[in-house]
């Protein structure tokens, strides 16, 4: 009975594959042939996301040439530029014996060649896998040469991620199947190992080199909108009562704090009860800070319940006079701590939820991208926690308002200005009225020049105008719009880029003590994806607005309509599932041989590395350059950071110290790359297997390993001409 339900379910789920297969057919021959469509023309090329009837001008396909934009990544800014190009590999989507057209002529019909061809491709793969897997089923030799997967129940992991590991070549656990350990898992944090709830389907011990996402403690310490006040104000402690810990607290962290109660407080008790200040945390400290801050400042009131699509948060203006006493700040919270409803008088008999609530400052001078705000989603990878290996998507997701901007307080109350991004339901705004505002399309990513071209950092500008003798205004119009975006792109990789890296890169460290315990007790190796998202003021300084442990994975193989059609994925899950080991990286024993005798040659090398050198730092070592050699292009380590090694003159590394540029055993680093100092590794604090490991990946030149380069920095599609101006 139980080999029936298995060969049951692969059938249900034969029949799902092929369906889904068969409509992903149909959908790219039916989108690759329109010159207008999201997927082909100019549009596709230079990043920026159209419709049909949206304005727009076309690009010149020349200048792509290359390889197109999802594929086509130059890394690094200009003073790298030469060893980029030396580095980086354009390839496009061609199928095996085509050739990609040089202009628009033709390029319907290529575009259709190329899905009709890979579509086929990926049939018979899939048929050849669910042989395979059902083989291994039927036989219960699970362990033979194949790896085992599930994930949680939510749609985009159910869906578009087990899809991805499926092309892979793992095999997906049904739900009614408990015979098998389990190599791989990816879906929502939980917080105990031992509970069965958080991983839907697997009821089941794990193997023992599993890999598994989710790392214990990491929902308690990012997974909930309170989670952002009590870390500032964690940091904020650590600094009083330890020094050494300041440095680890980021500028980019924005004050935020707490107000508790009761959630079931009915409104007619609640108009005869205000905020006390043991209902605000840390609030006598929060009453300082407020009166020594420039008034009026903006803040934005989070629900720390229910707030899935910015539902229940608004804007509150603090005043002057709201800070002239204690008391007078404890009213002006309890007037933003209650829904509109609770406060009438018709509604006494209903519950008044949603009393627990997060402030945070709100950037009220941000950075626009065509008059409009908007924040970045992020990805940030941890492959270890101890020691402790960070990886960052080389772009970020653009989230853009559908109203242009004011920095107004009469406009407060606009949510669809101010808070709610994208294409939120309640804003009323239709897919092509939205992207119709933009030139070039929606950019699909901070990678794109069509990104470039639209944003606009407003205090920058003025100051530039000042220095030309021009007013703001037209110097903002007429020079800095549309020919400005190689600057604005330069700007953005050697000042905004590695304040992005600095800042995710320090918020774990900060935290990495309160987990590596549980981390260090796991049997089977922990990982974590997290969604950061960050937002830049007029100035371009970078700001954590919060960091999601559960964040939405964006991709899909199809273009399903809405604001679904404004991202795309080109192999960023692929990557980060390859960078985990879901595939068992399968390129190791390639490269055997080169790792072997690297760290042979590492441990010998001083009495301090033989020492360090123990059996689980040389697995740390290891897999460190496996995930190197497998999370391909769109993803580079972080922390810690990349060193650089100069392999000809036009090397563009640069000594870490000035006092020892010249000395050869001295670590180099990239232009425009984060770095962290002494003070900072203490401050974490490092570990044993930290040093050793950081020790390790700086002084050894691990593209010798692999062959994979191995380059920092944000990424450059092309095409690198547009709106008449050209970067490199």
């Amino acid at each position: 009975m139980a080999g029936s339900r298995v060969v049951g379910s692969w059938s249900r789920w034969r029949r799902v594959v092929v369906l889904s297969a068969a409509v992903e057919v149909v959908l790219m021959l039916v989108v690759s042939g329109s010159r207008h469509s999201a997927w082909s023309g100019p549009q596709h090329w230079s990043g920026g996301f159209t419709v049909s009837g949206s304005a727009g001008t076309p690009l010149n396909a020349s200048s792509s040439s290359s390889g197109n934009e999802t594929r086509g990544v130059l890394l690094g800014s200009a003073a790298r530029s030469a060893m980029a190009r030396q580095y980086a590999t354009l390839s496009g989507l061609e199928a095996s014996g085509s050739r990609r057209p040089t202009g628009w002529s033709g390029l319907a019909a290529y575009e259709r060649q190329v899905a009709r061809s890979a579509s086929t491709r990926w049939l018979k793969y899939k048929r050849e896998l669910r042989r395979r897997c059902l083989a291994a089923a039927a036989s219960g030799e699970a362990r033979r040469g194949v790896r085992w997967f599930t994930t949680s129940e939510r749609k985009d992991f159910a869906g578009y991620v087990s899809e991805e590991l499926a092309e892979l070549g793992l095999c997906f656990v049904p739900a009614n199947e408990t015979r098998w350990p389990l190599d791989f898992y990816v879906g929502e944090q939980f917080e105990s190992e031992n509970a069965p709830r958080w991983a839907g389907r697997a009821r089941r011990l794990f193997a023992r080199n599993a890999s598994v996402g989710a790392v214990e403690g990491l929902m308690a310490i990012f997974g909930s909108k309170d989670s952002y006040a009590q870390l500032f104000w964690h940091c904020k402690d650590a600094t009083r009562r330890q020094t050494s810990r300041r440095v680890l607290c980021p500028n980019a962290w924005l004050p935020s704090f707490n107000v508790f109660g009761d959630e079931n407080e009915r409104s007619d008790k609640f108009r005869r009860n205000v905020v006390t200040k043991h209902e605000v945390p840390y609030f006598d400290r929060l009453f300082a800070l407020a009166r020594g801050a420039a008034a009026p400042t903006w803040w934005i009131v989070k629900p720390q319940k229910g707030t899935f699509l910015s539902r229940g948060m608004h804007l509150s203006l603090l005043t002057t006079s709201d800070v002239n006493s204690r008391n007078a700040m404890l009213s002006w919270i309890a007037n933003n701590v209650v829904e509109p409803g609770c406060k009438e008088r018709k509604v006494d008999r209903v519950t008044c939820a949603r009393r627990m609530v997060t402030f945070q400052i709100y950037v009220h001078k941000p950075a626009l991208f065509h008059d409009r705000k908007f924040d970045m989603r992020f990805w940030v990878v941890v492959a270890s926690v101890d020691p402790l290996r960070l990886y960052l998507l080389r772009h970020a997701y653009p989230k853009i308002a559908s109203k242009p901007f004011s920095a107004d307080p009469a406009t407060l109350g606009d949510q669809c200005m101010h808070i709610k991004m994208l294409l939120d339901p309640s804003c009323n705004v239709t897919l092509r009225a939205f992207v119709s505002k933009f030139p070039y399309g929606f950019p699909r990513s901070t990678a794109s020049p069509v990104f470039f071209q639209g944003l606009s950092f407003p205090a920058l500008l003025r100051q530039r105008a000042a220095y030309a003798g021009t007013s703001p205004h037209k110097y903002r119009h007429d020079r800095a719009r549309p020919r400005d975006w190689p600057l604005k792109e330069q700007f953005w990789s050697r000042h905004v880029w590695p304040a992005v890296e600095k800042a995710l890169a320090k918020v774990v460290m900060l935290v990495r003590a309160n987990l590596s315990a549980a981390a260090t007790r796991s049997p089977y190796r922990t990982f974590a994806l997290l969604s950061p998202d960050l937002t830049l003021d007029d100035k371009g300084h970078v700001y954590i607005e919060e960091v999601n442990t559960n964040g939405l994975v964006m991709g899909t193989h199809a273009a399903s309509g809405g604001a679904g059609n404004l991202f795309f994925d080109n192999a960023y899950v692929r990557g980060f599932l390859r960078l985990v080991g879901a595939d068992g990286y399968p390129r190791a024993p390639d490269y055997a041989p080169a790792l072997d005798a690297a760290i042979t040659a590492f441990c010998n090398a001083s009495a301090a590395n033989a020492r360090g050198c123990t059996p689980r730092a040389t697995r740390a070592m290891a897999t460190a350059v496996h995930e190197e050699a497998h999370a391909g292009r769109h993803y580079y380590r972080i922390y810690p950071p990349i060193s650089c090694f100069e392999r000809d003159p036009r090397s563009p590394c640069r000594a870490s110290s000035s006092n020892a540029a010249d000395d050869p055993d001295t670590p180099h680093h990239w232009p425009n790359q984060a770095l962290f100092t002494d003070a900072e590794y203490a401050a974490m604090p490092e570990s044993s297997l930290d040093k050793i490991v950081r020790r390790f990946l700086t002084t050894t030149d691990t593209q010798l390993i692999h062959g994979v380069p191995q380059v920092p920095g944000h990424a450059r599609w092309p095409p690198r001409e547009l709106d008449g101006a050209l970067s490199l």
